[in-house]
């Protein structure tokens, strides 16, 4: 499907590609200038497994001051994507006979990340309710063994409702 959307977007094709989850547009001259100094510098061997202690301070004081509540570079970690995030949280905090409500549609390695983590996915069609999770469908899925709800959205008015 990526493939395909590219080749369709190489033609002159309007459309946007939901397939691989990468943004739409470019990097910013700050971001690639901020790269191509760090590897200028020798900045290029692996990091620790959480990520490189400043970047998290950084982080922990960008969330804090976001969300108002404080937060320290232990507690964030950094990842190469949303995917490892994601993978790392469902092994964190799923044992084997947890339940995990996953929203339909989802993103396909939701599922997957639940398994290998030896919980069960439990999906909520939210075709009824125009794609939003909404308390109402969460409360009729949720039972003494869930232990997850995936809330997989970038509209603020989706979060706002739960």
């Amino acid at each position: 499907m990526r493939e395909l959307a590219n080749e369709l977007k190489k033609s002159g094709v309007d459309i946007i590609n939901f397939a691989a989850g990468e943004l739409d547009g470019d990097a910013s001259p700050l971001i690639k200038n901020a790269a191509k100094a760090a590897i200028d510098s020798g900045c290029n061997k692996y990091t620790p497994t959480l990520g490189m202690k400043e970047l998290r301070e950084s982080i922990a004081k960008q969330v804090s001051k976001r969300c108002g509540t404080p937060y320290g570079a232990e507690e964030v970690g950094v990842t190469a994507g949303a995917k490892q995030a994601l993978y790392n949280a469902a092994m964190v905090l799923c044992n084997p006979g947890d339940e995990v409500i996953i929203p339909q549609p989802y993103w396909v390695t939701f599922p997957a990340q639940v398994e290998l983590a030896g919980a069960k996915p439990v999906y909520v069609d939210t075709r009824q309710t125009a794609y939003k999770l909404s308390a109402p469908l969460v409360e009729e899925t949720i039972t003494a063994a869930t232990k997850v709800i995936v809330i997989n959205s970038p509209n603020k008015s989706n979060r706002s409702r739960l």
